[in-house]
Order: structure tokens, then C-alpha cells, then sequence
């Protein structure tokens, strides 16, 4: 099943090359835009189904690739170490 942000990238590849949507994707477009004009959704991220600016929906997309893809994950980053104790005066 498609990601929003898939559906995103389709309509942007769609519109990009000046080729009309597809009906499945026309239909789910057309949807959120209507939800958003019918005032059902606060914004167009609420209507499209994107989570606060779509911040959960692209990490968690960017999971299900990288997790799918078979690469080995990524190193995580060091954590800093932790401060010093400060004496005291």
C-alpha cells in the first residue's frame, strides 16, 4: 500500500511531465482536497494525511525503504559525552 508521501511523489512525477493522473490518484487528490475545503481538516497536511508536516509520515517512510532495501542500517551517531562535574566555590 502507498505511503502519502508516495502518492505525493507520484503527483509530482505526473505533474512534472504534464501527464494526467491516474484515476486511483485523481480520486484520492480530489478527496483531500475536498476535506480541506469542507473544512474537515485543518490543513492540507490533515487532509492529505500527513502527520504534523509530515515529519512521522517521511521518517517512518524512510524506515520501510532502508528496512526493505536490505542495506545494513546506518551507523548511529556517538553520543556526547557528558559534562564534567563543576567544582564547587
Amino acid at each position: 500500500m502507498p505511503t502519502t508521501i508516495d502518492r505525493l511523489r507520484d503527483v509530482s512525477s505526473h505533474c512534472r511531465r504534464g501527464a494526467p493522473l491516474p484515476p486511483d490518484l485523481a480520486g484520492w487528490l480530489a478527496a483531500g482536497i475536498e476535506r480541506f475545503l469542507g473544512r474537515e481538516a485543518k490543513d492540507l497536511d490533515g487532509a492529505l494525511g500527513l502527520i504534523h508536516g509530515g515529519a512521522k509520515t517521511r521518517s517512518a517512510a524512510a524506515t520501510w525503504r532502508c528496512a526493505t532495501s536490505g542495506a545494513p542500517p546506518a551507523p548511529r551517531p556517538a553520543s556526547p559525552p557528558a559534562p564534567a562535574a563543576s567544582p564547587r566555590c
